[in-house]
């Protein structure tokens, strides 16, 4: 479900808000504000948000401070998955750099990966994605790439 170059980045944006407004003082992570976040249609995005709702990896909350606001938050099944592949980097970190305590074993902890993936996505905001300047690269992740080699 989440192979998908649209749904991973609703997914990626969607923990960088919730994180962004539980632990930085951003603002509430409604679907309006994903919305505009994430390039993607308004239909589109709020789809790909009930498909995640329905499979149990996004819960709604209410905003505790204006209880018509409703939150999108990522459940821990949803933020192991979107940080599984930042994991295994610092994993690999870990072992190349022969780190004693090794870093990665934090990762295992859903708020702490969750933080990573709040920073990556800060980093995506402020520099946009690393794939950018290789076209080629992009057509294949967003599976807009020809058919035949």
């Amino acid at each position: 479900m989440l192979n998908q170059a649209g749904r991973y980045l609703v997914s990626f944006m969607l923990i960088h808000n919730d994180h962004a407004w539980r632990h930085h003082g951003g603002p509430p992570p409604t679907l309006t504000a994903l919305q505009a976040l994430v390039g993607s249609s308004a239909r589109q995005t709020a789809a790909s948000v009930a498909t995640l709702k329905a499979a149990r990896f996004v819960t709604v909350e209410s905003d505790p401070d204006d209880a018509r606001l409703k939150c999108l938050r990522a459940a821990p099944p949803l933020v192991a998955e979107i940080g599984r592949s930042g994991r295994l980097f610092v994993t690999t970190m870990d072992r190349l750099a022969d780190r004693q305590p090794a870093l990665a074993g934090a990762l295992a902890e859903p708020e702490r990966l969750g933080e990573l993936i709040y920073r990556s996505a800060c980093r995506v905001l402020r520099h946009g994605m690393l794939t950018e300047p290789f076209p080629r690269v992009l057509r294949l992740t967003t599976g807009t790439a020809a058919t035949s080699c």
